[in-house]
């Protein structure tokens, strides 16, 4: 059987891989979320937002989706966006309309012709656009590298409720919820209701104005929680399979009361154009008008107008959900604070006898709100030898990092004053340069963060506070830890260690290998993009175990510090002849 017919056969018994539905084009006002309430982390696994840590279409590997509205009363119009593992960038996204208790299932392969990732599905769930099934977009990736789209994670938000019908009201009898109710099975998908209900036609007046009494004219509400995500990653070429659940944020009533209440409603059509606020078109922080961008996003590249800022952008992880954020600096701040770890910890397997090996994967959900590489940055060099950066030049090939301030200089948005999180420039609490740029990070008097950087020759953003395991932290099974407190003979590479024990971790939804003497060999996920190795010399001493990374800027475990936003868990291949395993654990965290 082919790889690409195996997966989707698979998909296919799992769920049902969606088409049909039409472009919409509608605008957005944030409204909804009830005063007091905040985003919270829900362990239990169902919520308004939901993240997958990880997909890959990489070394045979195919990754499974499944969407779940748990809701059997309310449809729900929700985004999906993949983003790539090196930097955060936008790989595909679209839009899905799930009826009351659908399921939408899709599987991510590669494509072989030309080395993209590609999705497929063949569920019967309205989409926008009609078909979504194609390769992921070139558009905003490094060099346009098909081979930068074939891993990263993937970002779902419940940007509305479709609301049901109701018998002998004006308020919901649009016909939207009848247009993707699933009906023996198939959702009508009706294209001239869903264009003339959510279309171009509809007014900024017309959808603001139902969102003040609760109620919306073409059948949106406010949206409220009930998604859960569910993932499996199978390599084609050995049938290892691993899978999780995706991390879930639910808006609640406050920060005591961890009651469910409606978020705001954050649709935006899946069309190119720029987006509105009341009716006022948003603009980049270097406009002389319409500076209110940083409202809806606080994505670095869109807030500095390097990239276009388009529609179907919005919304991202950082347009504000629940009362508690007003602007999406608050939101993107608010969301890494309930991700945020001090360590990271898990199992490794790396036994010969079995052929084991093992991946750690960290994934980065929040930095791209933060911190962001534009690849079209200009560097020039005086006479004297005095190189200077342009970070927001759109025509040349230096990848430099822009950066968005809480605090400190920067480009002033309208509205914003100096120290206000309105600003783009040089850090925040959880991410900023290691070194370079003027302003108040890397002060003894900041609360900034000072971790980042691109290392010369690469064009990926870099964690450089994470310690490597050391003799306290990296353990066998028998609890044996190595003899001496060095960490000389632990090294992650390519990177080597400095004094400080502290390490690289590059990328957005990096996979650190476990005793594979580097980023070449095999590993469990065969990851390229964002990869490292973490390598004991004593490889028959320590070739099982457990290891602790301490994430939290260089500070103690036991100390203050805000950790680093951090997802993921391990994945582990062993075989036993011909027959290979897949198994892997959530990594363990101190918060």
């Amino acid at each position: 059987m082919k790889k690409s017919t195996l997966a989707l056969s698979i998909a296919a018994a799992i769920g049902g891989l969606g088409l049909a539905g039409n472009a919409l084009a509608v605008t957005d006002s944030l409204t909804g979320a009830p005063a007091n309430s905040v985003l919270a982390l829900n362990h239990n696994g169902i919520g308004h937002q939901l993240i997958f840590p990880y997909f890959t279409a990489q070394n045979g590997n195919a990754t499974l989706l499944t969407i779940t509205n748990t809701d059997t009363a309310n449809g729900k119009l929700v985004k999906v966006r993949f983003r790539g593992a090196a930097n955060s960038d936008d790989l595909y996204d679209f839009q899905v309309a799930l009826s009351p208790g659908d399921i939408w299932t899709a599987a991510v392969t590669k494509d072989a012709t030309t080395g993209a990732a590609s999705l497929a599905t063949s569920d019967k769930s309205c989409t926008l656009p009609a078909s979504v099934n194609g390769n992921f977009n070139l558009d905003r990736v490094d060099g346009r590298a098909p081979g930068q789209t074939l891993e990263g994670y993937v970002e779902v938000i419940n940007m509305a409720n479709i609301a049901p019908n109701a018998s002998g009201s004006t308020v919901f009898t649009t016909g939207l919820f009848t247009a993707i109710k699933h009906v023996s099975g198939v959702a009508p998908c009706t294209a001239a209701v869903l264009a003339s209900k959510l279309g171009a036609d509809n007014t900024n007046a017309n959808l603001t104005a139902n969102q003040a009494d609760g109620s919306n004219a073409v059948g949106l509400a406010a949206p409220t929680t009930g998604l859960t995500g569910d993932w499996i990653i199978m390599n084609q070429l050995t049938t290892a399979a691993w899978s999780g659940v995706a991390s879930a944020l639910e808006v609640q009533t406050s920060s005591t009361n961890s009651a469910p209440v409606a978020g705001n409603l954050v649709f935006y059509p899946q069309t190119t154009g720029t987006p509105r606020i009341n009716s006022t078109a948003v603009a980049a922080a270097t406009a002389a008008t319409g500076q209110n961008i940083h409202v809806v996003t606080a994505d670095p590249l869109l807030v500095s107008g390097v990239v276009a800022i388009q529609n179907y952008d919005l919304p991202d992880l950082s347009t504000p959900y629940a009362a508690s954020a007003t602007i999406a600096a608050n939101q993107a701040d608010n969301t890494a604070a309930l991700l945020a770890v001090k360590s990271v910890a898990n199992q490794y397997v790396t036994d010969t006898a079995i052929a084991a090996v093992t991946d750690l994967l960290m994934t980065q959900p929040m930095r791209r709100y933060s911190a962001a590489v534009n690849y079209k940055s200009l560097a020039t060099t005086s006479a004297l030898g005095v190189t200077t950066s342009y970070p927001f030049n759109t025509t040349g090939t230096v990848a430099t990092p822009i950066y968005r301030a809480s605090w400190g200089t920067g480009i002033a948005e309208a509205g914003t004053t100096a120290g206000t999180a309105g600003y783009i420039g040089v850090a925040t609490a959880h991410y900023g340069p290691s070194a370079g740029l003027t302003g108040t990070a890397n002060t003894a008097t900041s609360t900034a963060a000072a971790n980042l950087t691109i290392p010369s020759g690469t064009r990926n953003l870099c964690l450089t506070t994470v310690k490597a395991p050391a003799n306290l932290t990296i353990f066998d099974r028998e609890e044996t830890t190595p003899s001496s407190s060095s960490t000389t003979s632990f090294i992650i590479s390519p990177a080597t260690p400095s004094a400080s024990a502290s390490v690289r971790v590059c990328g957005e939804a990096a996979v650190i290998s476990i005793n594979n003497g580097g980023t070449t060999g095999v590993s469990a996920l065969g990851a390229s993009l964002a990869r490292s190795d973490f390598t004991s010399s004593s490889l028959a001493t320590y070739n099982n175990g457990w290891v602790v990374f301490e994430t939290n800027n260089g500070l103690a475990i036991s100390s203050g510090g805000t950790g680093i936003p951090v997802l993921g868990q391990s994945f582990i291949r062993a075989a036993n002849g011909s027959v290979n395993y897949g198994f892997g654990y959530s990594n363990k965290v101190t918060r």
